[in-house]
């Protein structure tokens, strides 16, 4: 399995339009679907312009406007932290997916309850058509304890084995119980393919810890379809894909056993107007069916929407209408126009683009950028505590979403 390098990708979230059109579709076909006199009707709930011939009775949804709500002066809304992020592939565009959130399901039904599904690592989805993608995992470990050399005990030439017994070059990183980084080739050298590694200088007194990676068998290949999810082939990950997917194309899914911050969340609402329109050729079956289109979207979806992000704050029933569906027999369409307003969530996920394993603090930044990587674990600093950061912090004047500081 070839490795590329990932990089963070910005994730978009929105219910606008189309989004907004088809899910107002489905909710009224769900809920036509399950009355005895109109089931049949929910062939005839169509987009517009979507009939290929003029139906008996039926619902179009027309036409669609927004108006931005800003919530903030920059739109900050918070912190996310989450077991997953999305990232991009180098030289991959990685549009083939939409988003990807945590599966709560998943997690709560998980053993012990609340751990993740899914082992910690960087799971590559590459895409083998444009309905189907494989899983190449790269999974990863944290801090597992290799050996311990006490008092007597010579390091030099002993061995220790990770417990995968396989590393993926160039993804291991040794430190000792005081953290410091031991360098390869100085510190130790390692066979990569059998994951053995074997220690080249004095340790003892140390514990040796390791962090690396080691790939997994490849799984798929996974079917999706357009404007769907897919929620098994990343346990515990919930895959959200468009009508973008394309052969070639590439990303990769972060997992972590914790919750971790992933990204900067902006957003807002949008002011949404729909309407439609309730045709059919009886003026009395089309008044009941503007009245069931009335109470199932307020009495029975306004509160389950509203857990999505979709809240219906208001509904009307317009004037009726009527116009010619044969002019031979003159028979005639009975139309009413609705309008329904909406309130819906948008938000941008900035994502936070690194991870830091280890830090130093060096007087001489000139030194520490000529030494090479043996002499960089030894260079001095001089670091000081500071008791109290209060004379470094802004005494007056406005934080980055204009908020005052005093």
């Amino acid at each position: 399995m070839e490795v590329s390098c990932v990089r963070r990708r910005l994730t978009i979230y929105y219910f606008l339009s189309r989004a907004i059109k088809r899910r107002i579709i489905h909710e009224l076909r769900d809920s036509f679907g399950r009355h005895y006199q109109y089931a049949k009707i929910t062939a005839s709930i169509q987009d517009k312009f979507a009939y290929k011939e003029r139906p008996q009775y039926g619902i179009v949804v027309k036409n669609v406007s927004a108006s931005k709500v800003q919530l903030s002066a920059d739109n900050f809304l918070g912190h996310v932290s989450s077991h997953v992020q999305k990232a991009n592939i180098e030289g991959k565009d990685g549009s083939s997916i939409e988003w990807i959130r945590e599966d709560t399901n998943a997690i709560l039904n998980n053993t012990p309850s609340g751990t993740f599904p899914s082992p910690q690592g960087t799971y590559y989805v590459n895409w083998e058509s444009d309905k189907e993608f494989m899983i190449d995992p790269l999974l990863s470990v944290e801090k597992e304890f290799l050996v311990e050399f006490e008092k007597g005990d010579t390091s030099i030439g002993q061995t220790a084995t990770v417990s995968a017994e396989t590393i993926y070059p160039g993804t291991l990183f040794l430190f000792t119980d005081e953290q410091t980084v031991l360098v390869e080739n100085s510190h130790y050298s390692v066979n990569y393919d059998d994951g053995i590694i074997t220690f080249l200088t004095d340790l003892t007194y140390h514990r040796i810890y390791a962090d690396y990676h080691y790939p997994a068998e490849s799984r798929g290949p996974y079917v999706v379809t357009e404007n769907s999810f897919n929620h098994t082939a990343i346990p515990g990950v919930i895959i959200a894909f468009g009508r973008n997917m394309h052969t070639g194309d590439g990303s990769a899914i972060i997992v972590t056993n914790k919750r971790t911050l992933t990204a900067l969340e902006y957003g807002g609402n949008w002011e949404i107007s729909i309407s439609f329109d309730v045709l059919s050729r009886d003026p009395r079956q089309m008044e009941e069916i503007a009245d069931l289109v009335l109470m199932f979207m307020w009495g029975e979806k306004k509160n389950m929407l509203e857990f999505e992000g979709i809240h219906i704050t208001d509904i009307s029933h317009g004037g009726e209408a009527d116009e010619v569906y044969d002019e031979t027999g003159q028979d005639m369409y009975y139309m009413v126009s609705m309008d329904m307003a909406l309130r819906t969530d948008w938000s941008i996920h900035v994502p936070v683009p690194f991870k830091i394993s280890a830090f130093s603090f060096v007087d001489d930044l000139q030194a520490f950028r000529e030494a090479d990587e043996e002499e960089v674990t030894v260079i001095p600093s001089t670091l000081q505590v500071v008791p109290s950061l209060t004379p470094y912090m802004s005494r007056s004047g406005m934080s980055h979403n204009f908020e005052r500081i005093v």
